[in-house]
């Protein structure tokens, strides 16, 4: 990883990155070689190796494509090994990519560990180009039912608003009653570098992974049960608290009780939109609202 801060030719890559993102929405035909021209970037600039980072990214685009376009499970026993040869190639690469274990690829940190308050625990950023690129893979390759219009839209947030202000008052109150966040008001300037990484590489990959991949397919794989929603939406939850057992087992409880909020609201709206702005929302408050990332001893 690249821990120094990041020249202007090291942003490059970084700035195609995030129209490799954006183009998922505004403009879908164009994503495939913005993200080429991102892979090249990144490895003229030393942030990414060729052989290595594009070895993974080939492996996980070959099987979201096969996993969600080619042989449904069925009773043919090679038909379900080639499926669930492909379903544990995504979930393996998945897991490395987004914990930075497998080789090729050098993130940048641009914000080095720093208090954003006296009364917070330090916290760093980094861009992710591993964990980013892979919710690019599977927003592309094995879920499209992405938003086109702003009716879409427009229907899926106010589908989302009760169950995300359930969701945001949930957190809170269990937050402060684990003493993991404090009320800390507060402006800086950092806001905006941290929006825009969180929204469209912490927010949108986790969401892609989480929610569009697992709870739709745990769904799928448990349509004769009433309570197949109920079970898809526990396990993305519990999998995903799970997800950030670094920060200790009060951050996994709150990252449990916050999935099963944004997989309801994914499975209100059928929207991953929905799910990644909702994932934001929360955030955004903590992060302005409370002690980032929690407080201090």
């Amino acid at each position: 990883m690249i821990g120094t801060s990041p020249s202007a030719t090291q942003m490059v890559a970084p700035i195609l990155l995030t129209l490799t993102v954006l183009s998922l929405w505004v403009a879908p035909r164009a994503w495939q070689t913005l993200l080429v021209i991102t892979f090249v970037a990144g490895c003229a600039s030393g942030q990414l190796t060729w052989w290595a980072a594009g070895l993974s990214l080939i492996l996980l685009a070959d099987a979201c494509y096969g996993y969600s376009n080619n042989l449904p499970w069925t009773s043919d026993w090679s038909a379900r090994l080639a499926k669930g040869a492909w379903l544990a190639n995504i979930v393996i690469l998945s897991i490395g990519l987004a914990t930075h274990v497998l080789p090729g690829f050098h993130n940048i940190q641009v914000l080095p560990p720093t208090r954003l308050t006296p009364r917070s625990i330090p916290y760093d950023q980094w861009i992710n180009f591993d964990k980013t690129l892979a919710g690019v893979l599977f927003l592309g390759f094995a879920y499209r039912k992405r938003i086109e219009t702003a009716a879409q839209l427009k229907t899926a947030l106010s589908r989302s608003a009760v169950p995300l202000v359930v969701t945001l008052a949930s957190v809170i109150v269990l937050g402060g009653a684990l003493g993991y966040i404090r009320w800390d008001p507060k402006w800086t300037s950092q806001f905006w570098l941290w929006a825009a990484i969180n929204l469209l590489s912490t927010c949108m990959s986790e969401e892609a992974f989480f929610r569009a991949f697992l709870q739709t397919e745990i769904e799928r794989l448990t349509p004769k049960r009433q309570s197949g929603a109920i079970i898809a939406i526990t396990c993305s939850a519990v999998l995903f608290g799970l997800a950030h057992i670094a920060g200790g087992w009060r951050y996994v409880a709150l990252a449990t009780v916050a999935g099963a909020g944004y997989g309801a609201i994914f499975y209100r709206t059928r929207t991953i939109e929905a799910s990644i702005l909702a994932h934001f929302t929360v955030n955004t408050v903590h992060f302005l609202l409370f002690t980032y990332p929690a407080a201090a001893p």
